[in-house]
C-alpha cells in the first residue's frame, strides 16, 4: 500500500446530517447508546454505571426543562435504565 498526501484536498463537514437523517429522538438515543458502548468497552463497569447515572440525571433535567419533549427524553431515559 502507498500513502499519498494531497495538501490541496478539502473535505467539507456537513454538521448535523445524522440528526436530520435520523430525527432528533433517534439521534439522541443512538448517541447515548454509542457513548455507553464506548465506556463499557474501554473503562469498565464502574465508569459505565457513573455515565449511565449522569445520562439519567440529564434526561430527567431535560424532561423538567422541556415538558413538550418529555416523551422523547423519557424513551432515552428508559433505554439507559434498561441496558445491561
Amino acid at each position: 500500500w502507498k500513502i499519498y498526501f494531497a495538501p490541496q484536498a478539502e473535505f467539507v463537514h456537513e454538521g448535523g446530517y445524522s440528526a436530520g437523517a435520523l430525527g432528533a429522538a433517534e439521534f439522541v438515543r443512538a448517541y447515548y447508546d454509542n457513548q455507553l458502548r464506548y465506556v463499557r468497552k474501554h473503562m469498565g463497569r464502574a465508569a459505565s454505571a457513573a455515565v449511565r447515572a449522569s445520562i439519567a440525571a440529564g434526561m430527567i433535567g431535560r424532561m423538567i426543562a422541556r415538558p413538550k419533549r418529555a416523551k422523547s427524553y423519557g424513551r432515552v431515559l428508559w433505554g439507559v435504565i434498561c441496558q445491561r
